[in-house]
């Protein structure tokens, strides 16, 4: 005996039903043991900030604007110095219309524009 339903114009029989809930829910499993271990401290989530320089900052880097992934409790001093880019060229730094610290702790996602130091009169 097959039991099928009818969506719209598709057929479903029950053999490719099982398949389809046997593979969710080994997905679901899947998730589920990742995020435990993530919570355990097995797994290590890798971090990333994007750093867009202007002018002349970029002529440190290759790219005007870097992914770079970042440990916890990085600084934003440290990733200039692991980076190359000299800290005392950096004018200042914004995150969301607020001006950020070289001891400003990094968070995951964080969008930080670089702007150089002015001189001139």
């Amino acid at each position: 005996m097959t039991l099928e339903a009818s969506f719209g114009t598709s057929k479903i029989g029950a053999d490719n039903i099982g398949v389809n809930c046997g593979t969710m829910l080994y997905n679901e499993v899947k998730q589920f043991r990742i995020n435990h271990s993530i919570a355990e401290g097995k797994i290590k989530m890798e971090n990333q900030v994007t750093l867009k320089l202007n002018y002349p900052l970029n002529e440190y880097v290759a790219q005007n604007e870097l992914k770079l992934q970042f440990s916890e409790g990085t600084t934003l001093g440290d990733l200039f110095l692991k980076e190359g880019i000299p800290s005392d060229s950096v004018g200042f730094a914004v995150l969301n219309d607020t001006m950020l610290h070289l001891n400003y702790r990094l968070q995951n996602g964080d969008f930080i524009r670089v702007f150089p130091l002015v001189n001139g009169g």
